[in-house]
């Protein structure tokens, strides 16, 4: 089962969020700042402590549950560490000399505890002619996505599956809307501006979802 602090956890950031979590509205005052190369890393595991990251060696910063992911400005090889309530949940080189990287923190269910996993994604420099979308929800193996234009005209639809990205093509001032591929559970939707192009859902699926956008 799970543990009484998710439910807590889940109503403390359901009253602070303003990025539709749980099928709420968006608010663009949660973008972040970033480069258009290096490394980002993104915290979307419900359940799991705040990540220490360690970059060649030296403790640098601390990744919180869908919090703020400046895209770190590295480039060639360098050695990540990430360590989430004393265990280190990942350690290894990564190469961002030939595109962007992104490392996320999501979690799966294992014998009903939630197990912190590290996915490494391939990424693209940010155009305001594309958008990249993030799946870290625990729970939903699978979530579907329909990007409308500011006028609600479609202009994409698809899915993807847990702990992976896709890039679409797609420009101007955007909403995003995602449902649980399975039943079409509402997930949440935001508002996506030009000057923001990436946009991760988090959390688990059963007790709290959020949708983030990210420079």
């Amino acid at each position: 089962m799970k543990s009484i602090f998710s439910f807590l956890f889940a109503a403390l950031l359901s009253l602070v969020s303003c990025s539709g979590g749980g099928g709420g509205g968006g608010d663009d005052s949660k973008s972040t700042s970033s480069s258009k190369v290096g490394l980002r890393i993104i915290h979307t595991a419900l359940e799991s402590a705040p990540a220490n990251i360690s970059i060649d060696g030296v403790n640098t910063s601390k990744a919180f549950f869908m919090g703020e992911a400046p895209r770190k400005n590295l480039s060639g090889s360098v050695a990540i560490q990430l360590a989430s309530s004393n265990d280190t949940i990942f350690s290894a080189a990564v190469d961002t000399s030939d595109t962007p990287k992104t490392l996320l923190i999501a979690s799966r269910d294992l014998d009903n505890t939630e197990i912190p996993q590290v996915y490494t994604l391939t990424s693209v420099a940010r155009s305001s002619d594309t958008v990249e979308i993030i799946h870290g929800l625990n729970g939903a193996g699978s979530v579907s996505y329909t990007i409308t234009d500011g006028a609600g005209n479609s202009i994409a639809t698809g899915s993807l599956s847990f702990g992976t990205n896709t890039i679409v093509e797609a420009n101007g001032d955007l909403v995003i809307s995602f449902t649980r591929s399975v039943d079409r559970k509402a997930l949440g939707s935001i508002s996506v501006p030009v000057e923001a192009r990436t946009v991760v859902v988090g959390g688990d699926v059963d007790y709290f979802s959020e949708v983030r956008v990210y420079q």
